[in-house]
C-alpha cells in the first residue's frame, strides 16, 4: 500500500500506510500526597517527578493534601536546571489528607483532557487519610475505569511489620494496577518493570 501510494508522489514514499497504529508514549499523570506524614519522602517524590519530566513532555504533575495544586511548570523548570523553582512549592504542603476529595477535584478539573486509555495515573500516598473512604473509592474507581491503570506508590511498603490496612488504603486497592515503594532511581527502574497496564 506504502509504494502504491507513491506513485502519485514520483515514487517518493511520503505517506507510509501502517498495520497497526504506531505506539506512542503514555501520557502520565503523577499525583503527590504532600501531607505531613509524607513530609519524608515528598523529596523522593519530587526527584521522581523531575525525572519523569527529564524523560518526556507527556507528563502532568499535581500536588495533594486537602486541595490540588498543579505543579508541572515547576517541576519542568527543574528538569530543565532551574531547581529553585522547587523552592516555591511550599504551598503545595499541608497537615492532613483527603485524598478522595482531591481525587475528585482531579477528575472534574483536568479528568476529561488528562485521563485518557493512553493515560497512567501514579499516586505517591501513604494512604493515610482522614477523609470519607466512599468518595476516594468511588474517584479511585473512575481513574481506573477511564486509564490504562492506577500506579500507587506507598514508601511505608518497604517498612517491616507494616500491612496496607488503613481505611484509604482498603478503599484504593481494588482500583491499582501496580503498587510499589520506589525510594531511588533503581526503585523507578525497576517500577518500569513491574508495571502491569491494561492494553
Amino acid at each position: 500500500r506504502t509504494l502504491r501510494a507513491s506513485l502519485q508522489t514520483g515514487g517518493e514514499a511520503l505517506s507510509p500506510r501502517w498495520l497497526r497504529r504506531p505506539r506512542r508514549a503514555p501520557r502520565i499523570v503523577l499525583l503527590i500526597d504532600g501531607s505531613r506524614s509524607m513530609s519524608g519522602y515528598t523529596r523522593t517524590a519530587l526527584q521522581i517527578a523531575v525525572a519523569l519530566a527529564s524523560a518526556t513532555m507527556r507528563v502532568e504533575i499535581f500536588t495533594f493534601s486537602t486541595t490540588l495544586q498543579r505543579v508541572t511548570d515547576e517541576v519542568r523548570s527543574a528538569a530543565a536546571g532551574e531547581s529553585r523553582r522547587l523552592d516555591r512549592l511550599h504551598h503545595a504542603w499541608a497537615g492532613g489528607t483527603t485524598i478522595g476529595a482531591c481525587l475528585r477535584d482531579f477528575l472534574r478539573r483536568f479528568g476529561d483532557r488528562m485521563v485518557r486509555r493512553d493515560t497512567v495515573v501514579v499516586i505517591a500516598s501513604d494512604g493515610l487519610d482522614v477523609g470519607v473512604p466512599d468518595m476516594l473509592r468511588d474517584a479511585m474507581r473512575e481513574l481506573y475505569r477511564r486509564s490504562a491503570g492506577v500506579v500507587w506508590l506507598n514508601p511505608l511498603l518497604e517498612t517491616e511489620g507494616y500491612a496496607p490496612t488503613a481505611a484509604g488504603m482498603s478503599a484504593a486497592r481494588p482500583f491499582i494496577s501496580t503498587f510499589a515503594s520506589v525510594n531511588d532511581q533503581t526503585g523507578l527502574a525497576r517500577l518500569s518493570r513491574l508495571m502491569r497496564l491494561r492494553a
